[in-house]
């Protein structure tokens, strides 16, 4: 057994040999140069967040201004389609509406139950004028 009463213990600064040895010194560059990294890529990150954010609002802008457009367009539309309007616009111009829409009625030769097939002929009409 040791006794450890009658032991005495002192301490002892290590003796340096010339500074860290050059793999310590290229392992704190590489870590140095690895938080570098990391930090530049971070603001860089962060940069283009910022550009892709002014750019979104550049979009919801022109998506305003195109619906607004877009409306106004629908509103136009609904205008020039209205019937009283292009009645309206007609007039303007001196047209006429048509009183009565013209059929003709073709008359013929053998009836359907006798062939399945309908034919008709052109019969030829005196020409009116309807004022």
């Amino acid at each position: 057994m040791v006794d450890l009463s009658s032991q005495r213990l002192n301490n002892v600064t290590p003796a340096i040999k010339g500074g860290p040895s050059s793999l310590e010194w290229s392992g704190w560059v590489a870590v140095g140069l690895l938080v570098l990294g990391l930090v530049l890529a971070t603001g860089w990150n962060q940069m283009e967040i910022m550009n892709l954010k002014y750019e979104i609002e550049e979009f919801r802008a022109q998506n305003r201004e195109l619906r607004d457009e877009n409306a106004a367009y629908r509103a136009e539309y609904q205008s020039l389609i209205d019937p009283e309007k292009i009645a309206e616009k007609a007039r303007e111009m001196g047209l006429i509406a048509a009183n009565q829409p013209q059929v003709t009625i073709l008359h013929t030769l053998v009836p359907p139950q006798a062939s399945g097939r309908l034919v008709a002929r052109v019969r030829s009409q005196p020409d009116t004028l309807r004022e």
